[in-house]
């Protein structure tokens, strides 16, 4: 949920019934070893050198705090406590013990893909342009040439493009983060202008 800084309240709830499941659902689709291998759940800490910009945050904490989501305002010290490893100028942070990242997203995304064959699953190369309701549900998908019935409806698309449905709109505004792979981090550290994720490959 790092994107819900870029948010706002109806993009907050989009972004949320999108993906609040997202990690219960590796359960049914990756064995514990392919999920150990691909995800870790270390804690997510997001930290802030002045009251200012941890101010300016609160607010994306408290939409997660709605949601169920535990998240700790912490002092310099205990952010200190948590991750030694950053620098001595941070002085405010956030931390979710629940949080984590994907150690190789390629390859949690591969994992996927073949599960879902597996059970059953097509896999379609071609550009979606809509989707098609009845009834309360999307029974359709519509791409260039053809639509396509449907039972379920995964929007893999990246959290950086515009996704339309009938009754929502979702164009996240993001600026970018630098990722670094080659640091001693165990858990991902962000700001309000970088982001340290830890990541066997990326």
């Amino acid at each position: 949920m790092r994107f819900w800084n870029s948010c706002d309240k109806l993009q907050c709830k989009a972004l949320w019934s999108l993906t609040s499941r997202a990690f219960e659902g590796y359960d049914d689709l990756l064995s514990p070893a392919e999920r150990a291998e691909f995800i870790s759940s270390c804690g997510r800490l997001v930290v802030f050198r002045t009251k200012e910009k941890s101010d300016v945050a609160h607010s994306a904490q408290r939409r997660r705090q709605e949601r169920g989501i535990v998240v700790r305002r912490l002092t310099g010290d205990e952010a200190h406590e948590i991750e030694p490893g950053i620098s001595p100028s941070i002085r405010y942070a956030y931390f979710n013990a629940d949080g984590g990242y994907l150690r190789d997203p390629a390859g949690l995304v591969w994992a996927i893909v073949d599960a879902f064959r597996r059970n059953g699953g097509s896999v379609v190369a071609d550009q979606a342009t809509g989707l098609t309701s009845s009834e309360g549900r999307i029974s359709h998908v519509d791409f260039s040439a053809r639509s396509t019935a449907v039972n379920h409806v995964v929007i893999a698309a990246g959290a950086a493009c515009a996704i339309s449905h009938a009754r929502w709109a979702l164009r996240p505004r993001f600026r970018p983060n630098a990722a670094i792979t080659s640091h001693s981090l165990p858990r991902p550290v962000t700001s309000a202008s970088w982001s340290l994720h830890p990541m066997t490959e990326w």
